[in-house]
């Protein structure tokens, strides 16, 4: 356990294994809305900007799995995220949300994929994408998505700013000794728990 989660946090992170900034390990397909809405409620800020803004993409080379859809093998497109930036992959579930409906949607009881339970359905891919860009939910989650990212953005500026002070000030000994990072000790505690617990 020790091993792979420095594994995680040096970045040396190899398809399908485990990573802390997946939503996958937030929330899963046998969650109720309930359960999916406790799980992003017990988030800290940090937790959900690092989410929102440092959530797993998958690299070029990156294979993503297939599975046997209507008689045929399909998988998540490679430009999942061009066409729709809001969409977000889950190396851990395979399957893709709209972060900010996962992280922000107020009246979520009503609400499924891409929300409360990933989506994978591939062969429906742009039919729902296209659907769901289109609902009032959607656009008010985007709104409290860029006023969280504002609130929240300061801080991460200020840690940047304090590092860059201190290693003005400091020796080059002292300065291996901080670490500028807005995705706090906290989560990666949460993290360690999830890997245990599934």
């Amino acid at each position: 356990m020790h091993e792979t989660v420095c594994n995680l946090v040096s970045g040396h992170c190899s398809p399908h294994r485990p990573i802390f900034n997946d939503i996958g390990y937030i929330i899963n397909a046998t969650m109720t809305a309930q359960d999916a809405s406790d799980a992003i409620n017990s988030l800290s800020d940090q937790e959900r900007y690092t989410l929102l803004k440092h959530q797993f993409l998958p690299t070029p080379n990156y294979e993503f799995r297939s599975k046997l859809q209507y008689g045929r093998n399909r998988r998540c497109s490679r430009d999942f995220n061009k066409l729709y930036p809001w969409l977000v992959y889950s190396d851990k579930l395979d399957s893709v949300f709209c972060i900010h409906c996962a992280l922000f949607a107020k009246s979520r009881q009503q609400l499924s994929q891409l929300v409360n339970i990933p989506f994978n359905n591939w062969s429906k891919f742009k039919e729902k994408m296209d659907s769901h860009a289109k609902h009032s939910y959607h656009k008010e989650s985007l709104a409290e998505s860029k006023a969280f990212e504002s609130k929240i953005g300061p801080t991460k500026h200020n840690i940047a700013k304090d590092h860059k002070s201190r290693t003005s000030t400091e020796g080059p000994g002292e300065q291996k000794n901080f670490t500028p990072c807005y995705c706090c000790s906290a989560f990666l505690c949460k993290a360690m728990h999830w890997f245990t617990r599934n």
